[in-house]
């Protein structure tokens, strides 16, 4: 069968950038190197989020424990576990310095 790329659905960039594979496998390979990538560069940015995130003095701390549990729900959605006692320990590091004895 002739495909007319014309009508194709690919855009002339999309087309340019992928007619110079043979084979198809080529193609697939491709497009897996460049979406695996991105996903682990996605990943790396949630859990720096996660990571850098602290409690401070001049928001209400509900405001804060919502932003925690966003950021909570964000690792769960990129399917990235951690450890409850790493979470829970986390969050305590975090507390700001008017908490120092519930730190304790």
């Amino acid at each position: 069968m002739l495909v007319n790329f014309n009508n194709s659905a690919l855009f002339n960039d999309l087309f340019n950038v992928y007619c110079s594979y043979k084979e198809s496998k080529e193609i697939w390979d491709s497009l897996i190197l460049k979406y695996t990538t991105e996903d682990r560069v996605r990943q790396r940015f949630i859990i720096t989020n996660y990571y850098r995130w602290t409690m401070n003095e001049e928001k209400y701390i509900k405001v804060q424990i919502n932003e925690y549990h966003k950021l909570l729900e964000n690792l769960e959605t990129e399917n990235i576990s951690l450890p409850n006692e790493f979470i829970s320990e986390l969050l305590i590091e975090k507390l700001s310095e008017s908490w120092t004895n519930y730190k304790q």
